[in-house]
């Protein structure tokens, strides 16, 4: 069919001198092109500003949101059925066998009928400040906001599904309730004393966030028109919690001199419940400085040259993502049942996770060298960046012996490079008052290697994705592909042995070159377009059999 989009706004707004107000509502349906698929969103907004005084002010905003969506999922698995029959499968599939039954396969317009996967989605995000200024240039400001989503996603495949038909029905509920959290304060002051600018700042934040899940399936139902879990012959549940916080404290200090020579400097402390009681606490400093030469007398009767400025920096910054909340923890499951002398399942406990009390923030400490050109009257600019990164103390999942009753434990282990360089070019070829056009043109390039890992690491279960000291982040270990036999159109494999089958050649790793990108995008007049993107290095995996 072909995709519908309705939107319908309605908003109100209106103060006086020491007060406004915003209030709107919006609703928007979407059909897509796949008959099944919808989306829709109701919602609700409401923002108010009021200044108590010269000095002091507060406001709020409130935005509340409804989605319900029903959805085709792409990725792997029996649950993208739908997306896949519709993209790869043969239109000339039968719905039905001659006899009636299913053919064992999803057919589209099968699934099109009977596909029921549907999410509910209810949201809010508010926050509320107050603002208060001291002193002449010296502010001190508080907020608060939340971001709470009730999250309920819904599937049931009846017996004509792939799904349906190896269990006689299946149904599955998931709901989950994220809710994050952050308080600010911060206190700032700019000055200016003749030629010196002067600003600093300094605060703290405290946040944090919560996700409670529960999940029940049912299998085995005694006709389609039952789908509630609670009909199922199976049933099984399961419900999970989380939780960590974060505490940050940090301050600036930046200075000019006639907007020629610019220097700031920063400095974090940041505390995560993520991380082990003996390094919860990270510091992360940064530096940078700048000149603007075009500022300069020696460059003031340079026509062409609009603006030139060069820029170093140097900082350190931290890392806590990609690890559970309570990745340091030595945790027990209470899942871990055993049966008395007549069979009878008892409750028990059991180690689930080992703790690492050690575990503290990934870092990395960047360096960056930096020139920013502008050219008749900036009608073509010019910024070129090299970088180099070196990242220490990787957050990985080290494997261990098995005899210790665990596989991996969350550690410190690892240090990893990059080098690259960033330019972009934008230009102003022509612009009047009713014709304009412009180009933009940029391009990149970055190395990647890992300097030092003591134990080589799997990813995915085929082992094809390997992290091994010396080659590249998640580099392909692989059959390599030399060529195709031109007698019976077979590939051929490095190393080969030709008695013993196509997959048997040697497994290699191509240690990747620099990376590098490039893009094109121009505007001419009312018409944009842009140049098929550039890639060149590197390698690519094909999961195709030939």
């Amino acid at each position: 069919r072909k995709g519908f989009l309705q939107d319908y706004n309605l908003s109100i707004q209106g103060g006086t001198n020491t007060s406004r107000y915003y209030f709107g509502a919006g609703f928007t349906d979407q059909d897509a092109l796949m008959k099944v698929i919808n989306f829709s969103r109701a919602s609700v907004k409401f923002n108010f500003d009021q200044k108590l005084s010269d000095k002091i002010s507060f406001g709020l905003t409130n935005n509340l949101t409804r989605s319900q969506r029903n959805q085709a999922r792409t990725g792997d698995g029996p649950q993208v059925s739908l997306w896949n029959s519709a993209i790869s499968a043969a239109t000339y599939t039968p719905k039905y066998a001659q006899d009636g039954t299913s053919v064992g396969s999803d057919n589209t317009y099968i699934l099109m009928e009977n596909y029921d996967v549907k999410t509910i989605s209810l949201r809010y995000i508010g926050s509320i400040y107050g603002e208060a200024q001291i002193v002449k240039g010296l502010k001190f400001r508080t907020s608060f906001s939340l971001d709470y989503n009730h999250y309920d996603e819904w599937q049931y495949w009846n017996s004509k599904t792939s799904i349906g038909r190896a269990s006689n029905g299946e149904a599955v509920s998931a709901i989950t309730q994220n809710t994050t959290w952050i308080n600010e304060q911060t206190l700032s002051y700019a000055t200016k004393l003749n030629d010196h600018s002067l600003n600093l700042l300094a605060g703290n934040t405290v946040q944090g966030n919560t996700i409670a899940s529960t999940y029940a399936n049912g299998k085995g139902f005694a006709n389609d028109n039952y789908k509630l879990i609670s009909s199922a012959s199976t049933q099984t549940s399961s419900q999970g919690w989380s939780k960590y916080t974060l505490t940050s404290f940090f301050g600036r200090v930046g200075y000019d001199y006639q907007k020629k020579y610019f220097a700031e400097a920063t400095l974090r402390a940041d505390a995560s419940s993520k991380f082990g009681s003996n390094n919860r606490w990270g510091y992360f400093p940064a530096f940078s400085a700048a000149w603007r030469a075009s500022e300069e007398n020696f460059l003031n009767n340079v026509a062409w040259l609009s603006d030139l400025k060069l820029r170093a920096s140097y900082g350190i910054t931290g890392n806590q993502a990609g690890i559970d909340e309570f990745a340091s923890k030595g945790l027990w499951s209470g899942g871990s049942s055993y049966a008395d002398v007549v069979g009878t399942p008892l409750p028990g406990i059991g180690p689930a996770q080992l703790g690492n009390d050690d575990l503290k923030w990934e870092k990395t400490a960047q360096t960056n060298i930096g020139i920013d050109v502008g050219l008749f009257e900036n009608r073509i600019n010019i910024t070129a960046d090299y970088y180099n990164k070196y990242t220490t103390d990787l957050l990985l999942q080290q494997p261990i012996p098995s005899s210790s009753g665990f596989s991996t434990y969350w550690a410190n282990v690892g240090e990893i490079s990059n080098k690259g360089y960033e330019v972009n070019i934008n230009t102003i070829n022509v612009d009047r008052k009713n014709f304009r056009w412009s180009t933009n043109l940029n391009f990149s390039g970055n190395r990647n290697r890992i300097e030092k890992l003591p134990t080589q690491f799997t990813r995915y279960t085929r082992d094809w994705v390997i992290m091994k000291e010396g080659y590249s982040m998640n580099s392909f270990w692989l059959y390599k592909q030399i060529g195709v036999d031109p007698e019976n159109g077979k590939v051929i494999f490095e190393g080969q042995d030709e008695n013993a089958g196509r997959r048997c050649g040697s497994v290699t790793n191509e240690r990747e070159e620099t990376i590098q990108t490039g893009g094109f995008h121009g505007v001419f007049g009312l018409v944009e377009r842009s140049a098929p993107s550039a890639h060149y290095g590197g390698a690519l995996y094909s999961q195709n059999a030939h």
